[in-house]
């Protein structure tokens, strides 16, 4: 595991992203990095770092290399609902004087939440306005506008919401997520300590890290082998891949395991890293649909084993690959003949989600309805969601929704493969 932390550390400290810092105790670092962007800022900051004292000390660093807090306000609910959104921009604009720089302290929600609302501050509209590829810097060109700087401090192992150009944000009323996709919006300055991550709960540590998996695996998948940045992307998806196998075990037989707990926040790095190269497809575009049900990571980590298998006969390689780390790592079991690659990755990958005390099916979540499998077949026919379809291993049409996606719903819902259909390859 030495190994893979050393190479994982290489990958994040050679991303051409100069403004990342990462690692135990970097408070310090990261103020030294936002003295750049200026002496007064706005505090959006979520209740956990209120709680840890994270909040207290940060402020306190700030006011002694000169900066002042013009203003603060609590972070966003789970999944960024759209009028957590509106209450951050409309706080924005009731200050006297536009901040500096804005800092956003605590997890992938509240990150989400406030990159979608400086789009709001300086362009207004709604979010509607700007979901999918590109809209944002389209709009920021024509109207000559910026976007305030933004500060994120991330403190869970989960979406890295810290690094990244995406801010998913939710309608409640209709339980649907949707995607704002924009260089524009990434972090100024993004910083995560790991050592702030020993407060999450056993099951958000294990929703946040299979959230991470979903980011390397169906990245790696999707990610098109015949460009030059595909021998990255596999170090990076392999890297991350194998420290989550290892490390959320043992984190979760001991919580404030500091070691392991940066293993976790390294890969889940990696992830972020992972969707800044690629995209994620069907998994993350199914789980959009099921906010109202269950944690993001869990939707994401019951869906990954089978899309994996349905992609297996176009990446086999890749596959291989993955079944490799797992067969390592002790979830292979060698007097078991499978029928093939992807069938060995599944029952792998389920033996790890059984260590680990994840759901692998949907009949296993309470509340889960037929009318869920007809929501995120719907949903995946949503030109604003494309770019997920596009991003699969094998192109799935809106066409094909109904049969082949159907198909891997319906086996997330059983646990069964016998009836998954396979798009020729």
């Amino acid at each position: 595991m030495e190994d893979l932390e050393k190479v994982a550390q290489q990958i994040l400290e050679e991303w051409p992203d100069k403004n990342l810092v990462f690692g135990i105790n970097k408070l310090d670092a990261v103020v030294e990095r936002a003295k750049k962007l200026g002496t007064t800022y706005f505090l959006v900051c979520g209740k956990s770092s209120n709680c840890s004292g994270l909040k207290e000390r940060l402020d306190l660093k700030l006011s002694e290399i000169g900066a002042h807090k013009i203003g603060e306000t609590t972070g966003a609910a789970p999944n960024s609902p759209l009028e957590d959104v509106a209450r951050v921009k409309n706080e924005l604009l009731a200050l006297l004087t536009r901040p500096d720089f804005v800092i956003s302290l605590g997890g992938g929600s509240l990150i989400d939440a406030v990159k979608a609302s400086l789009v709001l501050e300086s362009l207004g509209g709604f979010c509607d306005d700007f979901y999918g590829p590109g809209l944002v810097s389209q709009q920021l060109k024509l109207s000559g506008t910026e976007l305030i700087p933004h500060c994120a401090i991330m403190t869970s192992s989960a979406s890295a919401a810290h690094l990244t150009k995406y801010s998913n944000v939710t309608d409640l009323e209709k339980a649907q997520k949707k995607l704002i996709i924009d260089e524009a919006i990434t972090p100024t300055i993004s910083c995560f300590d790991y050592s702030e991550t020993t407060t999450m709960d056993p099951d958000f540590t294990t929703t946040g890290a299979l959230d991470g998996l979903g980011h390397l695996v169906e990245v790696y998948l999707g990610f098109d082998g015949e460009s030059d940045q595909f021998e990255l992307v596999e170090k990076v998806a392999l890297t991350g891949f194998e420290l989550i196998i290892n490390a959320l075990p043992v984190v979760l037989g001991n919580l404030g395991n500091i070691t392991s707990r940066a293993h976790l926040g390294l890969a889940t790095d990696l992830g972020g890293y992972a969707i800044m190269l690629g995209s994620t497809n069907g998994p993350h575009l199914n789980s959009f649909s099921l906010v109202d049900l269950m944690d993001h990571g869990v939707a994401v980590g019951i869906l990954n084993p089978y899309y994996t298998y349905f992609f297996s006969e176009a990446v086999p390689e890749r596959v291989q690959k993955l079944n490799a780390i797992l067969n390592r790592a002790g979830y292979l079991n060698d007097n078991h003949v499978f029928e093939s690659i992807g069938e060995t990755y599944l029952y792998a990958i389920h033996d790890f989600m059984d260590r680990v005390g994840a759901v692998t099916k949907f009949s296993d979540v309470k509340g889960f309805e037929v009318s869920h499998i007809a929501k995120m077949l719907d949903a995946a026919k949503d030109p604003q969601l494309a770019v997920k379809l596009n991003a699969m291993p094998i192109r799935m049409s809106v066409g094909d929704v109904d049969v082949y996606m159907k198909s891997i719903l319906n086996a997330a819902f059983s646990g069964s493969i016998k009836e998954l259909k396979t798009l020729p390859v």
